[in-house]
């Protein structure tokens, strides 16, 4: 027809072979293609109305499955910095993917790593710097511009004689008053306090200057300084001791060769008057200088002392005949208090009896005519001790810890006698090179008592 061929065309053919594969005919099939168009154009609408009214609850699912896949990353990733504000660093931040989300919990991650290295270095640097400044001997204390208290340790306290440290410094107090003028003068200062026990501190205050040139606080280091004090105090009186004992027999010679010189003296009484003053203070100059050589050996390791395995009952016996005729002159009496059984101990015989006639001697100037000195000796733990107690005016506590150095006399008014203030030093230097322990007790009043122990025969001496 001419509807038919005047349409465009859809034209399929298909040939039909024999049994042995030739062809031999063939078939053609023809179809207008405008209702074919249409009929695909329906069926494409058709498709089309299906897909919408279907797809609707399957978008809704695909827009929830989205929504949820983009919500979860970003909630992870919203607590992971919360914890890191919170200072909560090194906790991983989980997200399974490799898009946008995922580079950034990584970059989150790495940060988290870091700050925590980082916090953590400067925590150990924080507790170390602690550490050193706990375990100092001298004390700290820093304070702000406002006088609080940012940091200390306990020797501060010690050396204060603080209870507790108080959160900030009182204004007035010579402390205060020394960290602020650091502060305003922008230099060190330093003065000495004196702590309610007497003790002499050393304040260096020194001011904080931060990187912008502004001062934010200051800080002071506190040294006891009360023994330095005192050995200074007792270098000078050692020299003035020195002279005063090396003048005192001068002097006394000097008296006497004078008027032999002049002829003052014109009887021979007189003159061996003078004679015997001379022979004694040149004893008397003798006896210092040679003690100031021993006490100078001993000290250096100059001079070594044997020991040996001894029995030190006679030995005592000895040092008591020496000093016989001192007590008689000074009415003391002077007892012997030894066991019946031999004591036994490690030690050098002539060191013994000049230690125990030191002792002698220095109870004897401190003990009143009638009074009582006795040398005394026993067994102690393995070792054997002896020593020498009096009767006489004792010492007082404030005495007590130097009363083995150099030159030191307890109260001059209370003793009789010219002694040089060397003996219980050189007492206590030998009885160290023997091993040895030496110790004193008195109360004021009721005499003193030195005591010396020495090791057994069985101990080892170094």
């Amino acid at each position: 027809t001419d509807e038919f061929s005047s349409s465009d065309m859809l034209i399929a053919g298909v040939p039909i072979k024999d049994a042995s594969g030739e062809v031999i005919e063939g078939i053609v099939i023809a179809r207008a293609f405008q209702r074919t168009a249409i009929n695909s154009a329906e069926m494409i609408r058709g498709i089309g109305l299906a897909l919408v009214l279907g797809a609707s609850p399957a978008l809704a699912v695909y827009l929830l499955w989205l929504l949820r896949s983009l919500y979860k990353p970003l909630r992870t990733i919203n607590e992971g910095t919360t914890a890191l504000l919170e200072g909560n660093y090194g906790e991983a931040i989980q997200v399974d993917s490799y898009d946008e989300f995922g580079e950034i919990a990584l970059t989150l991650n790495v940060l988290s790593r870091r700050l925590k290295n980082t916090f953590e270095g400067l925590e150990n640097e924080r507790d170390e710097l602690q550490q050193i400044i706990n375990n100092m001997a001298d004390g700290i204390i820093a304070v702000d511009w406002y006088m609080y208290v940012i940091n200390h340790n306990m020797t501060s306290l010690e050396m204060l004689e603080w209870s507790a440290m108080p959160e900030k410094l009182n204004e007035r107090s010579e402390l205060a008053q020394l960290l602020r003028g650091a502060m305003k003068s922008r230099a060190a200062s330093e003065t000495i306090l004196t702590s309610p026990s007497g003790r002499q501190i050393s304040v260096v205050a020194t001011p904080i200057i931060n990187k912008s040139g502004v001062v934010a606080g200051a800080v002071c280091l506190l040294m006891d300084v009360s023994e330095s004090m005192r050995l200074e105090q007792l270098r000078r009186d050692y020299t003035a001791n020195i002279s005063h004992e090396l003048r005192t027999p001068l002097t006394g010679i000097r008296g006497m060769v004078e008027p032999l010189m002049d002829g003052v003296f014109e009887t021979r009484e007189e003159q061996m008057d003078s004679y015997n003053v001379i022979y004694n203070e040149t004893l008397r100059l003798e006896k210092l200088i040679d003690e100031m050589l021993d006490i100078s050996r001993l000290q250096s390791g100059g001079t070594m002392i044997d020991v040996e395995p001894l029995i030190i009952n006679g030995i005592l016996a000895c040092a008591i005949e020496r000093v016989k005729g001192i007590a008689r002159e000074q009415n003391v009496e002077l007892k012997l208090e030894l066991p019946k059984e031999e004591l036994a101990c490690m030690g050098n015989e002539d060191r013994i009896i000049e230690l125990a006639t030191i002792f002698l001697d220095n109870a004897l100037s401190f003990t009143p005519p009638e009074g009582e000195v006795t040398l005394f000796a026993g067994k102690e733990q393995g070792g054997v001790l002896f020593g020498v107690r009096d009767t006489g005016n004792g010492i007082e506590p404030k005495d007590l810890p130097y009363i083995f150095e150099r030159f030191y006399k307890a109260d001059k008014a209370r003793t009789r006698g010219g002694g040089t203030g060397l003996g219980l030093a050189i007492a206590k230097l030998i009885v160290e090179r023997m091993n040895g322990t030496i110790r004193v007790e008195s109360k004021p009043g009721k005499g003193a008592e030195f005591t010396v122990t020495l090791p057994g025969i069985d101990q080892k001496i170094e």
